[in-house]
């Protein structure tokens, strides 16, 4: 089974439909790069947070392997898009994980959400 290594701990409904497909291990971000280094060996994708530098050194040790990387972010600020790109690796966003933040960072008002 491929794997999916996480640096943020994901709600349930975001891996449920996944899990026969792929196992998944999460590391929170007090994890140290070089347990990070190891977790990533061999994995078929990072879900990776803002905090965590995605570089030449993270793709090194996921090997050729890894095929994708999904930031929980709105940017790509963290990742070295350059290599992802050499690599052939696609990066993805999860839209919308943080517009709350980023509104009130804005001095806007967050999107209203529904309750039902």
């Amino acid at each position: 089974m491929r794997r999916i290594v996480c640096h943020k701990i994901l709600p349930e409904t975001g891996i449920s439909d996944l899990e026969s497909k792929y196992q998944f291990e999460f590391y929170g971000p007090e994890v140290n790069k070089e347990d990070f280094l190891s977790a990533v060996s061999g994995s078929a994708g990072i879900i990776s947070s803002y905090n965590l530098p995605i570089d030449a050194e993270v793709l090194d040790a996921a090997g050729s392997s890894l095929k994708v990387i999904a930031n929980y972010a709105s940017g790509y600020a963290n990742i070295d898009l350059e290599e992802c790109r050499k690599r052939d690796i696609r990066v993805v966003t999860v839209a919308g994980s943080n517009t709350d933040a980023a509104a009130v960072l804005e001095g806007t008002t967050p999107p209203v959400k529904p309750l039902v």
